[in-house]
């Protein structure tokens, strides 16, 4: 596990903590179904890492082992057992998450459809901001926003 998996993995933690408190949930019940999707805006560095790796990791490989912590570590942490998504995509391959916006809005769009599936009563979206070196967590419950919570 590298430093920035360690520095991510305690930032989500902790955001995702904050943000199901404030949503009126601690420790989920084992009768309720939750999930998490991480949001990654890494894609900006990826041209610098392939370079200087000179070809030998895929652009995905750095931003995804990030997510896949993070969001793996909160669902054990807070017993998140639904479905589990880590949106993340480099410059060039993705217009699409180059904008902060649409990526926030895409990945509450994809919480707010597993609810509205039965896939989970509770999601996470949970948003890592690389150049601030924050985490944004935020709690949806019967489509709904009902808690949020930023840690540095």
């Amino acid at each position: 596990m590298t430093k920035q998996d360690t520095i991510y993995r305690k930032l989500s933690e902790l955001a995702v903590g904050s943000a199901l408190n404030s949503g009126g949930f601690g420790r989920l019940p084992h009768n309720l179904v939750g999930g998490i999707v991480g949001v990654s805006d890494y894609g900006d560095r990826y041209p610098e890492l392939y370079v200087e790796k000179e070809g030998r990791i895929r652009p995905f490989d750095f931003g995804a082992s990030v997510l896949n912590s993070a969001v793996g570590h909160c669902s054990i942490v807070y017993n998140l057992r639904g479905p589990q998504f880590q949106l993340t995509a480099a410059d060039e391959t993705s217009i699409h998450f180059a904008e902060p916006d649409r990526s926030f809005s895409y990945a509450i769009k994809l919480a707010k459809t597993q609810i509205a599936a039965q896939r989970a009563q509770l999601m996470v979206v949970l948003i890592f901001k690389d150049e601030e070196r924050t985490a944004l967590a935020m709690v949806l419950y019967d489509g709904e926003i009902v808690g949020s919570a930023r840690r540095v």
